[in-house]
């Protein structure tokens, strides 16, 4: 079985492309590798190395898109724990990112520590249902 999700139609999954589209060809994205940016300037994109930013044409989001593999493997230490994208299948995601965690033995949330995602961490690994942890 093939589990698929959809959230937007057709239409709104072009609009959201085309919208993306112009923000990386007007408004550019950051970034504070200067090797990243000889990459994007290699490749077509205008490069502003002052302000860190390139803008990313249209052509080359295109490219992009055309050459990026339609499917690939997350690599797992323990290979029966592989996850294939596209999957045929939904799986697990611990994330260790939450900036809050609830507090189950004072019944209130608080902020996050390192201890709590070390719990977390433990209990998704002796359920043995994840399929990858998110940093």
């Amino acid at each position: 079985m093939k589990t698929k999700c959809q959230f937007l139609s057709e239409d709104e999954q072009s609009k959201v492309h085309e919208k993306s589209i112009k923000i990386l060809e007007e408004i550019g994205v950051k970034f504070l590798s200067a090797k990243a940016l000889k990459v994007l300037e290699k490749n077509g994109a205008k490069v502003d190395y002052s302000e860190k930013l390139a803008k990313i044409p249209r052509e080359m989001v295109d490219q992009a898109l055309k050459t990026a593999p339609k499917s690939f493997v997350l690599g797992a230490r323990n290979p029966e724990f592989d996850v294939p994208y596209p999957a045929p299948y939904t799986g697990y995601v611990l994330d260790c990112g939450g900036v809050f965690t609830f507090d189950y033995k004072k019944g209130q949330r608080r902020y996050s520590t390192l201890k709590d995602c070390e719990d977390a961490l433990r209990v998704f690994e002796e359920m043995s249902l994840g399929s990858y942890i998110w940093p």
